[in-house]
């Protein structure tokens, strides 16, 4: 049994995939590469658990729900990935957790309604939102991660799109200086946006996500999340792309490979 099989039935992961730490470094700009975090890293681990899609329902206990649901994933991804790090070190390799950035992470519930609105109103200010931007933007991408180590391709949206959990998964990300075998990406096109009619773009209420560009406008969704706070709504996150994404339909994705249905 390899290393990486050792650690996926350890940890009881439902993905895992592995990348060649060199490979993902060729393409990445200074500072945002593997080796500038952990000197000598020979492959990058990522990992993860098919989580719940956000809930499309509006009643307060589906929120609750929600919220319980997300709090938990964001949890058990920290204290699993310390784990991986501990199961690496006790046979001798280095290791680097690679820390996970939630896009609100600054926001929990308590918050004064007043915080929230000159937070939103600082967001028009050029160098509030250079700033922020730069925080929102990892220094080492989960989703880019998650590609090298063939779990999947990044959607029209943004998310990573996986082959058998469609955008569902919450990942993990860990460097190490173990030698470990690449995993090959799939080679099905999941994401089709043009022949759906950019489901994901008609679905975002905030123009985050639009027909004409790929990726998202991390600013704009930001400030939808604080609208969706200071209305009392009480979200952690909107989903609306990742609940419009065919590839979340299991019968999409077993057909991937084939004519769209």
């Amino acid at each position: 049994m390899s290393l990486a099989e050792e650690l996926r039935g350890a940890m009881g992961f439902d993905v895992l995939g592995v990348a060649e730490a060199g490979s993902y470094d060729a393409e990445a700009p200074a500072g945002h590469r593997a080796r500038d975090y952990l000197p000598g890293a020979a492959s990058i681990i990522v990992a993860g658990f098919r989580r719940p899609p956000p809930s499309e329902k509006e009643n307060l206990l589906a929120r609750e729900e929600q919220i319980a649901g997300y709090l938990g994933s964001v949890r058990q991804a920290r204290e699993t990935l310390l784990r991986v790090a501990s199961f690496l070190e006790e046979r001798g390799h280095r290791a680097y957790p690679v820390p996970y950035r939630e896009l609100p992470r600054f926001i929990q519930e308590g918050r004064r309604e007043t915080a929230l609105r000159l937070l939103r109103s600082a967001l028009d200010r050029p160098r509030v939102r250079q700033r922020a931007d730069r925080l929102m933007h990892d220094r080492l991408s989960y989703v880019h991660l998650a590609v090298r180590a063939g779990l999947g391709e990044v959607g029209h949206h943004g998310l990573l799109i996986n082959p058998d959990h469609g955008p569902a998964l919450r990942l993990m990300a860990l460097l190490t200086d173990a030698v470990l075998e690449p995993v090959r990406p799939p080679k099905s096109r999941l994401c089709r946006p043009d022949l759906y009619g950019y489901a994901c773009a008609r679905a975002c209420p905030s123009g985050a996500v639009r027909s004409e560009a790929a990726g998202t406008d991390k600013l704009a969704c930001l400030r939808h999340f604080l609208e969706l706070l200071s209305g009392g709504e009480g979200l952690l996150e909107c989903g609306r792309c990742m609940n419009a994404c065919p590839a979340a339909r299991f019968r999409f994705r077993a057909r991937a490979g084939e004519s769209p249905p």
